[in-house]
């Protein structure tokens, strides 16, 4: 009776665990525990608002529980790290009374379900990431309801343990802009979050580098040097050029080229924000790294083949373990892509036709095969006299698709052409055609009208 009981114990504290930490760990894309504890000790920093972050996260996870989310999604902390985000931004800019603590619990709650709202209907649609919108969409109803309850908005940070005056100005600026990810542009949270980030990836470290010399050009441009502003647009650019550079392209000097570039649109997403949103008093917060990672990953997932940079078509990890993963695949199976394809049907066909054959498989159309059923042992493929198309025995049989992917595109509705005789306007009949990944494409056709069983857009 104990032990079962100590033993649920342990698993409950252990998820737990890995729930807090996973939250804080997904700021900075990663899925490390220690990484997780060193971004959680570096808000402690400043106890007040470190105290603050941690309690949302713990109050996320347990209203994702709640509402029936899965365990796996909660302990990754894909709940958490969006309420983290509101958890410090509100303790920052509210005075710690009833009325703002009360704000920030409904924040929490909203942000939970925005976040599952957003994370399905992202990644169903566009297969993109949810990144942080949840939390710009609400800490900006934050903003603007707390002046309506009473709350004034009063931006309250301490110096910090380190003095300003102990650095030179632009690694003051760089561990300033890492610590203002969390809302605390200080120093010493600055350094730890940078010790953070070593940990994490080395490759991460090199790309926050690129991304703040961008930043430090960028708001030399235009002249802005003083403020929080600088700090914005500084872990704004660090964090598009992590995004773009190592977790979503396989690392490597493409990637790195358009991890600039991706700074350089960020650049104008935010000159453009900033003269939208200053006549309204509305911070520039994280929303460039959103607009920015979004648009360009959408973009890049538009290309006919998917060359340098390439896509990291598997679950990502830290930048090494992308490029360690991806060089591993290619070395054994000689692919840039990870799909396994199978045949599409089931039982056994007979291939009557394949590339570059000597029918109809030439020039554009040289890459296909052709599938029909025969029977034992005479290898006919038709009964009687073959004159009808019922007479085939592949006719009317399930056809299933190569591999996992989404309906990128169908053709339904074309009528069975007579046995004999040749459609060459429609010459590929009714069809399905599955997207596996960027630049890879399957095609399963001349299938019977009105049999189709999906729509454009569906996952298989």
């Amino acid at each position: 009776m104990i032990e079962p009981l100590r033993s649920r114990g342990v698993e409950t504290l252990s998820a737990v665990r890995d729930s807090v930490l996973h939250s804080y760990s997904q700021i900075l894309f990663s899925r490390s525990l220690p990484v997780g504890g060193g971004l959680l000790l570096a808000t402690l920093i400043a106890p007040r608002i470190g105290l603050s972050g941690l309690s949302a996260v713990l109050l996320a996870a347990l209203i994702a529980l709640a509402l029936g989310f899965t365990e796996e999604s909660i302990r990754a902390g894909l709940f958490g790290y969006n309420a983290l985000l509101v958890g410090l931004g509100a303790a920052v800019l509210l005075p710690p009374e009833p009325i703002s603590i009360g704000l920030t619990v409904v924040s929490v709650i909203a942000v939970v379900i925005v976040s599952g709202a957003f994370q399905s209907a992202l990644g169903s649609v566009f297969g993109l990431p949810s990144l942080t919108l949840p939390f710009l969409l609400v800490f900006y109803l934050l903003l603007g309801g707390a002046p309506l309850l009473g709350q004034e908005l009063v931006y309250t940070i301490d110096g910090g343990l380190i003095a300003d005056e102990a650095l030179p100005p632009l690694m003051r600026g760089y561990l300033s802009s890492l610590g203002a990810i969390f809302f605390l542009p200080r120093i010493d949270v600055g350094l730890v979050v940078l010790a953070a980030l070593l940990v994490y990836s080395r490759i991460g470290f090199l790309l926050s580098l690129l991304g703040y010399a961008v930043a430090v050009l960028a708001t030399g441009l235009i002249q802005v040097q003083t403020g929080l502003l600088p700090l914005v647009i500084g872990y704004n650019f660090i964090l598009v050029s992590i995004a773009l550079g190592g977790v979503w392209f396989v690392p490597g000097p493409a990637s790195f080229v358009l991890a600039a570039v991706g700074t350089l649109v960020s650049g104008l997403v935010s000159l453009g924000l900033i003269a939208l949103l200053a006549p309204s008093g509305i911070p520039l917060l994280i929303l460039p790294f959103n607009a920015t990672v979004l648009l360009v990953l959408h973009a890049m997932r538009q290309r006919m083949q998917d060359q340098a940079p390439r896509s990291v078509d598997f679950v990502p990890g830290s930048p090494e373990q992308n490029l360690r993963y991806f060089r591993a695949r290619l070395a054994r199976f000689g692919t840039r892509y990870w799909i396994r394809f199978r045949a599409p049907f089931m039982g056994t066909w007979v291939c009557t036709q394949g590339v570059d054959g000597e029918i109809s498989h030439r020039d554009a159309w040289r890459h296909a095969f052709d599938f029909e059923v025969a029977d034992e042992p005479e290898g006919r493929t038709f009964r009687g006299e073959g004159l009808e198309l019922d007479d085939y025995l592949c006719f009317g049989l399930p056809v299933l698709a190569t591999a996992d992917g989404q309906v990128a595109r169908i053709c339904d509705g074309v009528p069975d052409n007579p046995v004999g005789e040749l459609n060459l306007r429609q010459n590929w009949g009714n069809y399905v055609i599955l997207r596996h990944a960027v630049g890879l494409h399957s095609m399963v056709a001349h299938l019977s009208p009105g049999t189709l069983t999906v729509r454009e857009g569906d996952f298989v």
